[in-house]
């Protein structure tokens, strides 16, 4: 396998296991710790109306193993920071074969 020319970080990916009940606590099983990855491209916006909402989006590249899904959490080890994955995509060519995964981090809540 060939391994990520620019890691700035390792993750820590779990796969939820339950439902989509957002009040039922499911922490998944365990995909992979401590992989090198590069968490970059971060931009976003906040909402203050009946509250306060943060939305994040941001890019990860990592090996192309394990295959992430829509559905996984990641975890930036270095940060602590939770993100939610939105895409998927896998990049080949050049011996640099890697996966681009669009994530999301959400704090806060908005009510308007």
């Amino acid at each position: 396998m060939v391994s990520l020319p620019l890691a700035t970080t390792t993750v820590t990916i779990r796969r939820p296991e339950g439902g989509d009940d957002p009040y039922e606590a499911d922490r998944g099983s365990l995909v992979v710790r401590g992989r090198r990855a590069h968490i970059g491209s971060p931009h976003g916006s906040e909402t203050i109306v009946g509250g306060s909402k943060e939305v994040v989006d941001a890019v990860l590249r990592l090996d192309p193993s394990p295959c992430l899904t829509h559905r996984d959490l990641v975890t930036d080890d270095g940060t602590g920071e939770c993100w939610s994955v939105v895409w998927v995509r896998q990049r080949q060519g050049l011996g640099l074969d890697h996966q681009a995964v669009g994530l999301r981090a959400v704090k806060g809540g908005a009510d308007g």
